[in-house]
């Protein structure tokens, strides 16, 4: 099969023994996806999720994929906000940006309040979720599965991915 020109491919599988390594990879999950294009969802926004335990680095992978975007986030996870948004003009395809962490939530009534149904219907969108199974439905529709786990060595994490469309 030949594959296009522009086409990235991106391994399924990293292991990362620093925070910056994590960023990077981010980065590159990042890069992979924007390179694909806008017909990776053609039903609504690209959806990323990212699950594991509590510092498993899935906010470090975060603050890598959008420092991609040239959002440059210092903070920690967006947990008490939910959900933050950013606006970008560098992309072909994206236009808005979408941070969320719904460690806080507990079901899906709360979604309607922060955003989500209009975030997931606008297919020049890309959210990246933390903590996608605290909410049915979510892993569900997600177009990128990832899975930030801790390794026998401490200082190491895994991440694995998994393209759902």
């Amino acid at each position: 099969m030949e594959r296009r020109k522009h086409e990235a491919i991106m391994p399924s599988e990293h292991t990362t023994k620093t925070p910056q390594q994590t960023k990077k990879i981010g980065s590159q999950w990042a890069r992979y996806i924007e390179k694909k294009g806008e017909s990776i969802n053609s039903t609504g926004a690209t959806i990323i999720t990212l699950s594991g335990d509590l510092g498993s680095g899935k906010t470090t992978f975060a603050q890598g994929f959008l420092s991609y975007f040239a959002i440059e986030t210092h903070a920690a996870s967006p947990t008490f906000a939910i959900i933050k948004h950013w606006e970008i003009s560098q992309s072909a395809w994206i236009t808005d940006i979408y941070h969320a962490d719904f460690y806080r939530l507990e079901n899906n009534d709360e979604m309607k309040g922060i955003g989500w149904y209009d975030a997931v219907r606008n297919r020049k969108a890309l959210i990246i979720v933390e903590w996608p199974e605290k909410v049915p439905g979510v892993l569900e529709s997600a177009t990128y599965r990832l899975l930030l786990s801790h390794t026998n060595n401490p200082k190491e994490r895994m991440v694995s991915g998994v393209s759902q469309k």
